[in-house]
This record gives structure tokens, C-alpha cells and sequence, in this order.
């Protein structure tokens, strides 16, 4: 029992300490496009400059 407290203890702490308690993360959908407009203009540099 004392290694589950010990354990619990661990994980609350640093949840309070990061914030995600008092302030947790706003919902919101992701731009999965974001990352692969940034790819592609990385390969059509890349393409061009072969």
C-alpha cells in the first residue's frame, strides 16, 4: 500500500507542479495538415535543388 501511495503521490505532484491541474490543456482539433504543409514545401525545396 505504501509503493501505491508513494506512486499516487509522484503523479500528483507533478501534476500540480506542471499546471495541467488548475490549468488543463484547451480542447481543441488539431491541424493534421499543418505538419504536412511544412513536409511538402520541405521536399519541393528539396526537389528543386537537385
Amino acid at each position: 500500500m505504501a509503493r501505491l501511495n508513494d506512486t499516487v503521490h509522484r503523479i500528483l505532484s507533478t501534476e500540480f507542479a506542471s499546471g495541467i491541474v488548475d490549468h488543463p490543456p484547451s480542447r481543441e482539433v488539431p491541424d493534421i495538415f499543418k505538419g504536412f504543409r511544412a513536409a511538402q514545401r520541405v521536399a519541393e525545396k528539396k526537389a528543386r535543388s537537385c
